[in-house]
């Protein structure tokens, strides 16, 4: 063997280990998780086989690696280990925010919030034998919620460097949902989540769904701005079926500011104060009277007039669009009386700022812990009306904790689907759709 051929072959194997190292972190973490974690079995399933997939391809791409040339043999490894650390980064930027769930302050949260998410998430794909795997819910630094849906760039995947990163997460079928840190100490915002499920049920449910939301706002708007609204206009009109008035009070405690700025649209929002509402009236349907202000009376725009009036003829478009094959409103809200005087929500908020809450009826049911969360507002927004000042920090904590505890054992025990088999056609497809980008991100690079 001459000594440049022992060199191309040491190199050769250098890059192997890197491979395999990865290669056994991933499939021992997927296999670890998918047990620890069954509730996202499904996910880790998915992981593991297209990242796995990923990984087979560098191999093949190794094993092909010229030999004869030392300068030839060391280009081909290179690319193969800038492929290896863009999939690692890939594979790290999913793991952590499962990983939180071994931090002694998030994993109660986090908990919670994977129930929440699944009771949100399920109504509207429970009818279908395969659907699509639930969105996975994190702490970040934020004060708001966000959602990661396909064809969205993770916000911290934007810079030059994990560009291409961002394009996988993007594409992979694992959708996240990022939570403000309030909850870590203020439960009740685990509310936001029913609004950023929205978004993903607006993208993985019927591929038409959106052309029937644009189809049904059209039809009784003629302002072309709720069309650019129509993606948060949605999730709006979502989280107010799935949590009554909660949702609007979640909204209001975020985009609250003077009154001339809450008659001001964004290219994404309506006005705030047009917001809340549509979430008002989307949430009007067997819900206590609210104290919202009068929003109409807040200006004199004829255009904001305008958008005003148009609020329930849009809620009501929306809330009858096709979801799981009956009306969305009849899919969240299939008994309105949990949100009315004297309902569910009512009678479980006021257990809630007991110190020993008991909870009739029982909280083994689907809508369980949306409707804890719900009642969770509810319990926070008697507090902050009752109290002679700020809320002492003794009944923030009683409710806080008390909110989470009925929320880690509510609903239903499961997964967020099961684990779907390896050959299905479509990870096949999406497979080789992701081992062709790397391979072209590779040369790109080279």
């Amino acid at each position: 063997m001459t000594l440049r051929y022992a060199r191309s072959t040491q190199r050769v194997e250098d890059v192997a280990i890197e491979l395999r190292d990865l290669r056994e972190t991933v499939t021992d973490w997927t296999d670890r998780r998918a047990v620890e974690l069954p509730i996202f079995a499904r996910h880790c399933a998915i992981l593991a086989r297209l990242i796995g997939d990923m990984l087979a391809a560098l191999d093949q791409d190794l094993a092909a690696a010229p030999l004869e040339d030392t300068g030839a043999t060391y280009e081909a490894c290179r690319a193969i280990e800038q492929g290896i650390a863009v999939v690692r980064r890939l594979f790290d930027w999913y793991r952590m925010r499962y990983d939180q769930r071994d931090d002694p302050a998030l994993r109660d949260v986090l908990h919670a919030a994977d129930r929440v998410v699944r009771s949100c998430w399920a109504p509207a794909f429970g009818h279908l034998p395969e659907p699509p795997p639930g969105p996975l819910p994190y702490v970040d630094a934020r004060f708001d919620a966000m959602a990661t849906v396909r064809e969205t760039v993770p916000v911290d995947l934007m810079g030059p460097a994990d560009s291409v990163v961002a394009d996988f997460v993007r594409i992979l079928p694992v959708p996240t949902i990022a939570l403000p840190f309030a909850v870590r100490h203020a439960s009740w915002w685990l509310a936001v989540i029913a609004h950023e499920t929205g978004h993903h049920v607006e993208f993985d449910a019927d591929p038409a769904l959106r052309e029937q939301r644009d189809a049904a706002i059209a039809a009784v708007v003629t302002d072309a701005r709720w069309l650019k609204w129509s993606n948060e206009v949605f999730a709006d009109v979502y989280s107010s079926l799935a949590l009554g008035p909660a949702a609007a009070w979640t909204v209001e405690e975020l985009v609250h500011a003077t009154e001339a700025r809450r008659m001001i649209p964004t290219d994404r929002y309506p006005p705030p104060a047009v917001r809340l509402a549509l979430l008002a009236h989307a949430g009007r349907d067997g819900a206590p009277q609210e104290s919202w202000p009068a929003y109409e009376a807040a200006t004199d725009d004829v255009t904001v007039r305008d958008w005003f009036a148009a609020v329930p003829a849009v809620s009501v478009a929306l809330a009858g669009l096709p979801v799981a094959d009956r009306a969305l409103d009849r899919v969240l809200v299939p008994r309105p009386d949990w949100f009315g005087q004297g309902g569910r929500v009512q009678e479980w908020a006021t257990q809630l700022l007991r110190a020993q809450p008991v909870f009739i009826p029982r909280t083994d049911v689907r809508p369980a812990p949306r409707l804890l969360v719900a009642s969770g507002v509810m319990a926070y927004r008697h507090l902050a009306a009752t109290a002679d000042g700020p809320v002492a920090e003794a009944d923030r904590r009683r409710l806080h904790d008390n909110l989470l505890e009925a929320l880690l054992t509510a609903g239903e025990l499961g997964t967020l689907e099961e684990a779907p088999d390896a050959t299905r056609p479509d990870l096949t497809v999406l497979s080789r759709s992701l081992v062709a980008r790397l391979r072209e991100h590779l040369v790109a690079a080279s």
